[in-house]
C-alpha cells in the first residue's frame, strides 16, 4: 500500500508539472480569438482500489478544466498513511459529478469534444465546443426593476455594481449621487461609474430587498452582489451547502455547465460576430463600387472599434450629462392645464407609447404641481407621435440666445472636400438629461395619471439651443476643419479617403466620451454625394434634394392664402438656386399684401409654373473659394432687384449663389439710376460675408454707378440716401465696370421673360405733347447735342473731342468718361464706356 500511495504521489506530480506546461503554452497563444485559459484546480483524489484505471481519467478532466472560464480553489491532493476502506455510496463520478458511481460505470452521455457550426456575418466556420462537468457557481437567480437576470456574488467587491447597459432599461426607484471612490479590478484596470440608483432587487423568488447600486460600463455580469449587500441583508455564502444563507431563507446558487470556444483556423470576419449591432454595420459599408477594399477594412475597423456608439434599438440610447437642460421660471406660479379628452380608439395608442418611454427610461411617474396636456400627431406611416403642448410653459420659460448656426455658412465651408459621412443621433434629444431641479415642470397628463420627462423633451422652447451648445463642446476644435454641426445632424468630410477616416474616428472617439449614440439607419458613410440639410453635397458643389423639390413638382395650384404661403416657404428656402426668384414670384408675393383680394390670374399660374421649374432643374452651386477673386452682378427692374455671385474657375465662370427681392411702393418710384445704386447697395450687404476685406469686380449694365462715388450735385433725399449709401460701400475694396447688355443674358433672363403683370405701377411722368415739342426744337438748335447726334448715327466715337463738349457731358459722366445709351433693333439697352480726350 505504501508503495502505492508513493506511486500516485509521483504519478499526481507529474500531472501537476504536466498541467503547468499547458498552462504556460495556453496563455503564450498570440491569436486575437484564442480561448482565455483561467485557473482551474485538480480536485482531490481518494486513493482506492480503482486509482489506477482512474488516472487517465483524471488527466482528462484537468484537460477540460484547464479550458474552463469557471474559476475554483486550488487544492493538492495529501498522501494517506494507511487507505480506509469506502462505501459505495460515496464514490463520486468524474465524468458527471454524481456519486454511488464511477466514470467507467456512468450511463450519462459521452462530454467528449464535439465540432459544431455557428454562422459568422453569413460565413458558416467550424467551432469546437469543450463541455465540462456541472458545476455550482456563486451566481444565484432573481430580478431587478421587474427583469429576470442572473447575479454574481462577489465577496471580493465592496461594492455593488450593475452593467449600465442592463440598467438603463429599468424602472429604478430613484437616482443617488455617485459616490467619490475609484474602482479598480484585479487586474489594475479602473472602471468609471456612470451613475448611481435605488432598485428593487428579488433573490429567488421570495426575497426582496432594496438597494444601491452602481453602474459602469464593461461588466460581465449584468449585477454584481458585493460586500456591502451581503453586509446590509445579512447575507452569508456558503459552498458547501451551496446556497447564498439569508434571514429570509436560502438561495441556491445555480448549477451550469463550462463552456469554452476554441478556436479554429478560418478567415474572420471584419465585424465583431456576436455584436447585436452587426448587420446594422454591414450595411453602413459603403459598396464596392462607391470605395476601395482598403477604405471599406478601415472603415470597418473603426466601426468594430466604436461598436457602442451605435444604437442597436430603439430602446438603446445614448445618455449624456455633458450638458442638462434647465428650464429657468423665475418666480413664476406652476401652470397646471386641464387633460384633453383623448378619442377611445387612440388611448390603447396612448398606453403603448407610455409604455415604451418608460422602458426607456425617459419618463417617470410624477407629483408635479406642473401639467401640460398632451397632444398626438400622426405620422405618414399612419402611427402618432407623443407630444406635450408646452406653450404655457414656454411663455414663463426665460429664453436662452445661443444662436443656432447659418446653413449657408454651414454649407460654404465644404469646399474642397471629396469625401464626406453623415451621422444623425438616435432621439438626439432623448440623449440630454434635465436638470433634476426643473424635472418637475415637464410633467404631463394622461389617462394614466400624471408623468415627467427625466431626458429633453420636444416642444420646449430653449431645447435646439441646449442642444447645439452640447454638440459644439462636445466636438470641440472638431467643427469647422472636420465636421460640422447643425443640432443632432452630423457631416464628416475630408479631401483624402485618408484624412476621411481619420477625422470620423475622431468624431466617434468624442461621441463615445460623452456617452451620445448614432442610429446606423441614418448614417451615410465614405460617400461621394450625401444628403446634408436638405441638400445634396459633392465634390462639385451644393444642389437641391431631389426629395425635397420633388413635393414642389407635385404641388397643386394653390386655392386659397394659406396654401400659397406653404408654397412660398418651401420654395424660398431654395432661393439662392433661382435666378431672379423675387421678381418670378412677384405676382405670387402681392396675393399676399394685406388688404389683397384672391385673384388667380394668368400672371400668378405663370409664375407658380415658372417656380416649379426652376426649382425641379436648379443648378448646382459652386463652394466659394476664398483665395479667388468674387464677381457680383447686379440688375434692378420695376419690380424686383438681383444679383449673382460668381467666381472663375478654369476658363469657366461658376455661380455661387443668387439673390433677389422685391421692391417696396416706394422703391418702385425711384429713378433707373437711383434703383440701379439701390441694388448694388442691398447686394454688398447680402454677399457681405464672401465680400468683406476682399478685392472683387463689380458688373453692372448701368454706367452711371462708376462715377456715383464722386457725385456731389444732387439734391434733397437723393443726395442723402447715395451719401449714405456710398458710406457704406467704403468698407469693400470694388471694382465697378459697365458692360454690354449681351453679357447679362445668363442672370437677367429670368428678370425679362415675364410679362409685366397688369396694375403694376411704372415710375413715370406725363408731360404736355407742346413741351416735347418744344425739347426736340431745343435740341436740335443746340451744337454739342447735334454733334453727339452725329456720332451716335453714326457709331464712330473720336478719339477727341472739344473740351466744352466734355464739359456739357458732365451730367452724365466725370473723369472724362461718358455714358451712351443706344437703342436697339430688339428694343433692350446696351451701354458701353468710352474715355473722351
Amino acid at each position: 500500500v505504501a508503495v502505492k500511495e508513493e506511486r500516485v504521489v509521483r504519478e499526481l506530480t507529474t500531472l501537476e508539472a504536466s498541467v503547468a506546461s499547458v498552462k504556460t503554452d495556453a496563455y503564450q497563444e498570440d491569436e486575437p480569438t484564442a480561448g482565455r485559459v483561467t485557473e482551474a484546480a485538480a480536485a482531490a483524489v481518494t486513493t482506492r482500489k480503482e486509482v489506477g484505471d482512474d488516472l487517465a481519467e483524471v488527466l482528462r478532466q484537468l484537460k477540460e478544466l484547464l479550458t474552463d472560464n469557471i474559476p475554483a480553489a486550488t487544492k493538492r491532493p495529501l498522501p494517506r498513511q494507511r487507505r480506509r476502506p469506502e462505501r459505495r455510496g460515496d464514490r463520486r463520478c468524474w465524468k458527471c459529478g454524481g456519486l454511488g458511481h464511477i466514470s467507467r460505470e456512468c450511463q450519462a452521455s459521452s462530454r467528449d469534444a464535439r465540432a459544431s457550426e455557428v454562422s459568422i456575418a453569413n460565413r458558416t466556420l467550424p467551432v469546437v465546443v469543450i463541455r465540462a462537468p456541472e458545476i455550482e457557481t456563486p451566481i444565484v437567480e432573481g430580478s431587478v426593476g421587474g427583469v429576470r437576470c442572473d447575479m454574481l456574488v462577489d465577496t471580493g467587491s465592496a461594492v455593488t455594481l450593475a452593467n449600465e447597459r442592463f440598467i438603463r432599461h429599468l424602472k429604478t426607484l430613484r437616482d443617488v449621487p455617485k459616490p467619490s471612490i475609484r474602482l479598480e479590478t484585479a487586474t489594475g484596470t479602473e472602471l468609471e461609474i456612470t451613475n448611481a440608483c435605488v432598485t428593487e432587487i428579488i433573490l429567488g423568488n421570495s426575497v426582496t430587498v432594496q438597494h444601491t447600486v452602481l453602474c459602469v460600463r464593461e461588466l460581465s455580469h449584468k449585477i454584481l452582489l458585493g460586500w456591502d449587500f451581503m453586509r446590509y441583508h445579512g447575507c452569508t455564502p456558503d459552498p458547501t451547502a451551496g446556497c447564498l444563507r439569508m434571514r429570509q431563507g436560502n438561495i441556491p446558487f445555480r448549477k451550469s455547465h463550462a463552456v469554452a470556444l476554441v478556436r479554429v483556423e478560418s478567415p474572420h470576419s471584419e465585424l465583431m460576430s456576436h455584436h447585436p449591432a452587426q448587420e446594422a454595420m454591414e450595411k453602413m459599408l459603403p459598396s464596392e463600387q462607391e470605395s476601395s477594399g482598403k477604405h471599406r477594412s478601415a472603415l470597418a475597423a473603426i466601426l468594430k472599434e466604436f461598436a457602442d456608439v451605435l444604437s442597436t434599438s430603439d430602446e438603446d440610447l445614448g445618455r449624456t450629462s455633458l450638458v442638462r437642460h434647465a428650464i429657468h421660471t423665475g418666480d413664476a406660479k406652476p401652470v397646471r392645464c386641464s387633460p384633453r379628452r383623448i378619442p377611445y380608439h387612440q388611448r390603447a395608442q396612448v398606453e403603448s407609447l407610455l409604455d415604451e418611454m418608460l422602458r426607456q427610461d425617459v419618463v417617470e411617474p410624477s407629483s408635479s404641481p406642473w401639467a401640460s396636456p398632451i397632444v398626438l400627431v400622426r405620422k405618414k406611416d399612419g402611427s402618432c407621435r407623443f407630444c406635450v403642448d408646452y406653450r404655457q410653459l414656454n411663455n414663463l420659460t426665460r429664453k436662452d440666445a445661443h444662436p443656432l448656426p447659418r446653413i449657408d455658412d454651414t454649407l460654404d465651408a465644404l469646399a474642397g472636400a471629396q469625401w464626406f459621412s453623415t451621422l444623425d443621433l438616435a432621439s438626439g434629444y432623448w440623449q440630454v438629461e434635465v436638470e433634476p431641479q426643473d424635472r418637475e415642470k415637464t410633467a404631463f397628463t394622461t389617462p394614466l395619471g400624471l408623468y415627467q420627462f427625466k431626458v429633453m423633451p420636444f416642444g420646449l422652447c430653449n431645447a435646439p439651443a441646449t442642444f447645439q451648445r452640447l454638440m459644439e463642446i462636445a466636438l470641440r476644435g472638431l467643427v469647422g476643419s472636420d465636421c460640422l454641426v447643425y443640432l443632432d445632424d452630423v457631416i464628416v468630410f475630408g479631401k483624402t479617403a485618408e484624412e476621411h477616416t481619420a477625422r470620423l474616428r475622431e468624431v466617434f472617439r468624442r461621441l463615445r466620451e460623452v456617452g451620445l449614440k448614432v442610429k446606423p439607419e441614418k448614417c451615410r458613410l465614405m460617400k461621394r454625394r450625401v444628403a446634408y440639410l436638405g441638400h445634396i453635397i459633392s465634390e462639385k458643389g451644393i444642389a437641391t434634394d431631389p426629395s425635397k423639390t420633388s413635393a414642389v413638382r407635385e404641388w397643386p395650384t394653390p386655392t386659397c392664402v394659406s396654401e400659397l404661403r406653404q408654397f412660398l416657404g418651401l420654395a424660398s428656402y431654395y432661393r439662392k438656386f433661382v435666378n431672379g426668384f423675387a421678381n418670378v414670384a412677384a405676382p405670387l408675393h402681392r396675393l399676399l399684401e394685406k388688404g389683397a383680394e384672391w385673384d388667380w390670374s394668368k400672371a400668378c399660374q405663370s409664375a407658380f409654373d415658372t417656380l416649379k421649374y426652376h426649382l425641379t432643374s436648379a443648378p448646382v452651386l459652386a463652394y466659394p473659394d476664398f483665395h479667388r477673386q468674387f464677381i457680383v452682378d447686379v440688375d434692378a427692374s420695376g419690380d424686383g432687384l438681383g444679383a449673382v455671385l460668381s467666381q472663375r474657375e478654369e476658363k469657366a465662370e461658376r455661380v455661387v449663389a443668387y439673390a433677389s427681392r422685391t421692391l417696396t411702393k416706394a422703391e418702385r418710384r425711384y429713378c433707373a439710376t437711383r434703383r440701379e445704386m439701390l441694388g448694388l447697395v442691398w447686394a454688398l450687404r447680402e454677399f457681405r460675408p464672401y465680400l468683406y476685406g476682399q478685392r472683387f469686380l463689380v458688373r453692372t449694365d448701368h454706367s452711371c454707378l462708376r462715377w456715383l462715388t464722386t457725385f456731389s450735385s444732387c439734391r434733397g433725399s437723393t443726395r442723402s440716401s447715395t451719401s449714405k449709401w456710398n458710406t457704406e460701400q467704403d468698407a469693400c475694396t470694388q471694382r465697378r465696370r459697365a458692360i454690354p447688355d449681351q453679357l447679362y443674358t445668363m442672370w437677367t433672363a429670368g428678370r425679362r421673360q415675364r410679362i409685366r403683370s397688369p396694375g403694376c405701377p411704372t415710375p413715370n411722368e406725363d408731360v404736355a405733347q407742346n413741351f416735347k415739342d418744344q425739347l426736340l426744337a431745343a435740341q436740335q438748335a443746340d451744337p454739342e447735342i447735334q454733334l453727339l447726334r452725329q456720332w451716335l448715327d453714326g457709331a464712330s466715337w473720336p478719339a477727341k473731342c472739344s473740351t466744352s463738349v466734355a464739359a456739357t457731358c458732365t451730367c452724365c459722366g466725370s473723369n472724362g468718361a461718358v455714358g451712351w445709351m443706344k437703342m436697339a433693333s430688339s428694343g433692350d439697352i446696351a451701354a458701353d464706356s468710352r474715355k473722351l480726350g
